[in-house]
């Protein structure tokens, strides 16, 4: 493993920690469910493929002709940068709790937010000979500039149905009608 690998790991690491420790599943927090508790489907199998879409419309139409079931997505945008270690951990997480055989995620640049931070300067060291006049803390704003990007994620279980269907298929072509 080079230095650049190590380092990255590491950096993963650190930052997933921090995150396990304090931050929210932005995944779960943004999740909106698609079906009722009277949906039938089949059990989570308690495997769950994540795959990455680059037409997230297309990709979970495809699926859902295949007879997949949409249990609900999730989507929110951010200036952070979010390392992939701990994004796929958030999406599985999520995909556990509301048992997905399958997720679509889509990352897609939104472009540069304009926004003004404030940076706290250090005391004052102009010196004044009015005793009245004490140091002061001064600051600066700045404009910065940053890029915005939206992460979506869509959950998606086969119906009873299709295992049923599934099930029969592969009995037969295993020898068991």
């Amino acid at each position: 493993m080079n230095t650049t690998s190590l380092v990255s790991a590491v950096a993963a690491s650190v930052i997933s920690l921090l995150c396990f420790s304090g931050c929210q599943n932005r995944y779960s927090s943004t999740y909106v469910p698609s079906i009722g508790p009277s949906a039938q489907l089949a059990p989570y199998s308690g495997h769950t493929d994540i795959l990455q879409s680059a037409n997230l419309r297309g990709d979970v139409g495809r699926l859902v002709r295949q007879n997949y079931v949409i249990l609900g997505h999730s989507s929110f945008e951010t200036t952070d940068w979010v390392p992939d270690s701990v994004r796929l951990h958030e999406i599985q997480t999520q995909a556990t709790r509301v048992g997905a055989d399958i997720v679509l995620t889509k990352k897609s640049y939104q472009g540069i937010k304009q926004a003004s931070a404030y940076y706290p300067g250090l005391l004052d060291q102009t010196t004044s000979s009015d005793p009245t006049v004490s140091p002061s803390f001064v600051g600066k704003d700045e404009a910065v500039s940053e890029e915005l990007d939206k992460y979506s994620a869509v959950y998606l279980r086969k119906p009873v149905a299709a295992a049923a269907d599934l099930s029969k298929t592969m009995g037969t072509l295993l020898g068991n009608p």
